[in-house]
C-alpha cells in the first residue's frame, strides 16, 4: 500500500502550496501568480529526467496535449483567482465535482457508463456540497442560490468542469507514453505556456511575478513536490483510485483555511469536505 502513502504525500503538498499561494503578497493578476508558482516549481521535475522514455504512440502524445494544453493553463488561472478571492474552506472542496463531471466527459468522450453505484456516489457528493452551503442564507434552496453569489466558489466549480476533460486527456497521454515522462513533459509544457502567454500579456507584471515572496517560493516547492509524488504514485495504482486519493487535499485545505488563516465555518466545511470525499470513494469503487 506504499501508494497510498505517495498519494497522501501528494495530496498534502497540494494543500500546502495552496496555503502558502493565498498567503503570498505578491501584487499581481491570476494568471502571473499562477505563472510564478509553476516556474517555481521546474527545478524538481528535475528528479524524474532518469525515468524519462519516448511515447508509445507520439501522434496520440502531441496530438492530445497541444488540445488539452489550453484548458490547463486557462484552469490554472481561474484556480488561482478563486484561492485569492475567497476562503479556502469554501472554495476547495468544489474540486470534488471533479471526478463527478469526468463522469460525463469520460462516457461523451470515450464511451464509459456510471453504474447503480456510481449514481449514488453522485448523490453523496451533491449532498456533501448542499451541506457545503447551510447557514448561508434561509430557506431550503438557500444552499444552492449562494453558489450564484460567491464567485470564488463559482469559479472553482468551472474549474473542476474543464480538469473533468483534461482529466479524460491526461488518461489518454499516459496510455500513450507512461506516468514518469507524462508527468514531465506536461509539466514542461505548462510552465512554458504560462511564460509566453504572460509574456504577451504584460512584461511588467511578468518580471514582478518572477521576483517572488518567501511564500510564493514555498507555494512553488510544494506544488513540485507534489509533482513528483503525483508521478511515483500513479504508476503503482490505478489513476481512479490515485485521483479520489488526492482529492483528499481537499480536507487539508479546510484544516489549514481554519487554523491557520482562521476562516470561520470550519467544522461545518470539514464535515462537508469529507462527505464529498466518500461520494468519490463510492464512484471508485463503482469501476
Amino acid at each position: 500500500m506504499h501508494w497510498l502513502v505517495l498519494s497522501l504525500l501528494c495530496a498534502f503538498f497540494v494543500a500546502l502550496s495552496d496555503l502558502f499561494a493565498k498567503m503570498s503578497r505578491l501584487e499581481c493578476s491570476p494568471a502571473f501568480l499562477a505563472a510564478a508558482r509553476s516556474v517555481l516549481s521546474a527545478p524538481f521535475l528535475l528528479i524524474l529526467i532518469p525515468f524519462l522514455k519516448m511515447p508509445r504512440d507520439p501522434f496520440v502524445f502531441w496530438g492530445t496535449m497541444a488540445i488539452s494544453l489550453p484548458f490547463e493553463i486557462i484552469a490554472a488561472i481561474l484556480y488561482f483567482r478563486a484561492i485569492r478571492l475567497a476562503p479556502m474552506s469554501l472554495t476547495l472542496p468544489h474540486l470534488s465535482f471533479t471526478p463527478v463531471l469526468v463522469i460525463v466527459t469520460g462516457w461523451l468522450m470515450m464511451g464509459e457508463k456510471v453504474n447503480t453505484t456510481g449514481g449514488l456516489g453522485i448523490l453523496v457528493v451533491f449532498i456533501g456540497a448542499y451541506i457545503l452551503h447551510l447557514g448561508n442564507g434561509k430557506g431550503f434552496f438557500a444552499p444552492l442560490m449562494s453558489l450564484a453569489r460567491e464567485p470564488g466558489a463559482r469559479i472553482m466549480l468551472s474549474v473542476a468542469a474543464i480538469w473533468s476533460l483534461t482529466a479524460v486527456f491526461s488518461k489518454k497521454m499516459v496510455l500513450a507514453s507512461d506516468a514518469l515522462t507524462f508527468a514531465f513533459i506536461y509539466s514542461v509544457a505548462i510552465i512554458a505556456g504560462m511564460l509566453v502567454s504572460s509574456y504577451f500579456l504584460d512584461q511588467k507584471q511578468l518580471k514582478r511575478a518572477l521576483k517572488p515572496d518567501k511564500y510564493m517560493i514555498l507555494a512553488g516547492v510544494f506544488i513540485g513536490l507534489s509533482t513528483v509524488f503525483h508521478a511515483l504514485a500513479i504508476q503503482y495504482v490505478l489513476v481512479a483510485y490515485f485521483i479520489a486519493v488526492k482529492r483528499t487535499s481537499m480536507i487539508f485545505g479546510v484544516l489549514f483555511g481554519w487554523w491557520i488563516l482562521k476562516e470561520t465555518k470550519g467544522p461545518q466545511r470539514l464535515i462537508a469536505s469529507i462527505i464529498m470525499v466518500f461520494g468519490i470513494a463510492i464512484i471508485v469503487l463503482s469501476t
